[in-house]
């Protein structure tokens, strides 16, 4: 998911600000059968469930200058800022 807001703060000077997120919620099933000793089978088994939720949030934030000069076109990126959130939860 991403979206952006942009401004014109001046005539040729703007401010834009992006913002993304990340978001993953996922949950795995692992089912395995348990041996006795000498590699005899049981009729028992275990379910392994691992439930990870994975969020990350990033922007990005540019104060932007463009003018044009007879034929001469100048632009030049003022400011620049950039953060980045992760995070990580799970149950094993």
């Amino acid at each position: 998911m991403n979206s952006y807001l942009q401004f014109n703060i001046l005539e040729g000077l703007n401010i834009r600000t992006v913002l993304g997120a990340d978001i993953n919620d996922s949950q795995y099933l692992l089912l395995s059968r348990r041996f006795g000793g000498y590699q005899q089978r049981s009729n028992q088994s275990d379910l392994d469930q691992t439930d990870l939720k994975r969020t990350s949030v990033l922007s990005e934030t540019t104060l932007n200058y463009a003018k044009t000069l007879g034929n001469h076109d100048l632009s030049a990126v003022v400011l620049e800022w950039n953060f980045k959130i992760s995070t990580l939860e799970g149950r094993l």
